[in-house]
This record gives C-alpha cells, sequence and structure tokens, in this order.
C-alpha cells in the first residue's frame, strides 16, 4: 500500500504558497465598506467597473438594524457637500438618484455584485457612495468615474 503523504506534503506546500504569496487568495478585491459600531469607512478607488462587486463588512453591531450602500448620481450642481450634509434616508432628495443599493442585517462580510451601466437610471454620470445604518447616512464617498 503506498502512503498517502507525498500528496499531504504537496497539499501544505500549495497552502502554504497561497498564505504567502499575494494576490493568491480569493478575497473581493472591490470597493469595502466596514461599518463598526455607528462609523463607517470606506475603502474605494476614484474610478470602478461598471461591473463590481462590494463588500460590506459589519462589526460590533448593538442592535439588529439594517445597514446598506447605496449608489446614486446627483443631478447637474449637486456636490459631494451636498451630499454630506444628508444624516437620514429614506426618501433621498429629488436630486440623487439611486442606482443601486444592497442591505444586509448580519454581521461579518457580504457581498454585493452591481452593474451599475445597466441600471436604467444611469446615464454614464460619476456616482457617490453613501453607507447607511437604517435610517443614518454614516459616510459618503465620490465622485467615482464608472468605467465599461
Amino acid at each position: 500500500m503506498k502512503s498517502a503523504w507525498p500528496l499531504t506534503q504537496a497539499s501544505r506546500l500549495i497552502f502554504l504558497l497561497m498564505i504567502l504569496v499575494p494576490g493568491c487568495t480569493s478575497a473581493p478585491s472591490g470597493p469595502r465598506l466596514t461599518i463598526d459600531g455607528a462609523q463607517c469607512s470606506i475603502d474605494i478607488e476614484d474610478r470602478i467597473p461598471a461591473k463590481v462587486t462590494f463588500t460590506l463588512d459589519v462589526k460590533n453591531q448593538v442592535e439588529e438594524t439594517r445597514h446598506g450602500i447605496v449608489i446614486v448620481t446627483l443631478a447637474q450642481g449637486k456636490t459631494l457637500d451636498d451630499l454630506q450634509a444628508i444624516r437620514t434616508i429614506p426618501p433621498l432628495p429629488e436630486w440623487a438618484t439611486r442606482v443601486g443599493f444592497f442591505s444586509t442585517s448580519a454581521d461579518g462580510p457580504s457581498t454585493y455584485d452591481s452593474d451599475i451601466a445597466a441600471n436604467g437610471n444611469y446615464h454614464g454620470e460619476p456616482v457617490f457612495i453613501l453607507c447607511t445604518t437604517h435610517p443614518s447616512v454614516l459616510a459618503v464617498a465620490g465622485p467615482i468615474e464608472v468605467t465599461p
């Protein structure tokens, strides 16, 4: 009977290489929003592809509530400053158009696959990201260019 040791040793080596060599893991590399209590940090580039996977990571949830990502475009003349003045939603002001949305009440990371360009309300303009814990807006990022 042959020993399974060589296969086990090879498996261990592959696993070790996946840990040590950057880029070999399957963790999502797209935009990441982290909600920790009543704070939200948004890690996103200035340019994202239209088809992108967002990660929403909820930590230290105090009570069962909905946490979300809202992707919007703004009417001409409106800016990030206008959006940052919003403290609660819904509703969105009439000058902000939702082109994407995801929510969860679960602790830990959740992913959301978005195709911004496929949304009928999207017309090529920059987008803005709102990080929410219902009904509060915790953080806002943008403008973010969307590439095909």
